[in-house]
């Protein structure tokens, strides 16, 4: 009878090992799925939309840094700063909103400057900064670069490789 029992007593040991390993491998699965696939990643779309730092780089002729971006969801920031330089304005900033706030965007860039339509984007340019505004699809996206760094030229430049990148 001690022989019975302790068969069964293994054999229960072994189930509920068996379950408690199940437990820990949907565990995991979770984890990583949650870490690879639902994390928000919050300046991700705008440091995919706004492309490689190198190219700013090229067309600024200075060296450029990140530092960081904010926001998730459709909201995003990323900017990018001259190294070095001890300015407050970066260099280059892109930021997406919701689409639903690009006609009270446009009425408080062309309160503080004229733009031109170019396309399927507004360039507003200021005597410190260009300000180049666009929607697709449920994105509004601001382009901000310097116009000390970047003459209206580099900036639609720059704007139209942005574009490109959003479709």
């Amino acid at each position: 009878m001690s022989e019975v029992v302790e068969v069964e007593r293994r054999r229960a040991k072994l189930v509920y090992t068996l379950i408690a390993a199940f437990g820990v491998i949907v565990a995991i699965g979770i984890v990583v799925f949650t870490i690879l696939f639902l994390r928000d990643r919050p300046a991700d779309a705008c440091t995919r939309l706004l492309g490689p730092t190198d190219r700013y780089e090229q067309l600024a002729g200075t060296k450029l840094e990140s530092r960081g971006g904010v926001g998730g969801g459709l909201d995003c920031d990323v900017t990018l700063w001259q190294t070095g330089a001890t300015s407050v304005d970066p260099a280059v900033k892109l930021s997406n909103r919701p689409a639903s706030q690009y006609d009270d965007t446009r009425k408080e860039l062309e309160a503080s400057g004229s733009g031109t339509i170019d396309g399927n984007m507004l360039v507003f340019s200021m005597s410190d900064r260009h300000v180049i505004l666009f929607r697709h699809g449920e994105t509004m996206t601001r382009l901000e670069l310097d116009a000390h760094v970047f003459d209206v030229v580099k900036a639609r430049q720059l704007a139209q490789e942005v574009m490109a990148r959003a479709r």
